[in-house]
């Protein structure tokens, strides 16, 4: 319960996109970034969260400015993420491995 309250609110938070970006990429960019910044930290190996995301810009047709935004996205997401992680109160390493499953499957499912 206490990550699922940790990603809402960072997705909260986060920057305000431009007009060009669909407000569901640009959710699932951040998911993207927290997660791999947690997985980071946790020493696992973020890149199947990474390609994931890369997969769903190809089938949004993403290209260009958009995407390089949706990246920037990530990156930022990713930061927040790592420092989230090496916070007292954090998620546990395996509960961010799940975090990372279940943010893999959601991203291959968006539409």
């Amino acid at each position: 319960m206490r990550s699922l309250m940790i990603v809402m609110f960072a997705l909260g938070t986060a920057v305000p996109s431009a007009a060009s970006q669909s407000e569901p990429l640009r959710a699932a960019a951040e998911l993207t970034g927290l997660t791999s910044g947690m997985a980071a930290a946790c020493n696992f190996d973020a890149r199947p969260v990474l390609h994931a995301f890369r997969d769903l810009m190809d089938r949004k047709h993403v290209q260009g400015q958009e995407r390089k935004r949706l990246v920037g996205l990530v990156s930022q997401s990713h930061d927040r993420g790592f420092a989230t992680q090496h916070r007292l109160g954090a998620m546990s390493c395996q509960e961010v491995k799940g975090q990372m499953r279940s943010t893999i499957r959601r991203l291959q499912r968006a539409k």
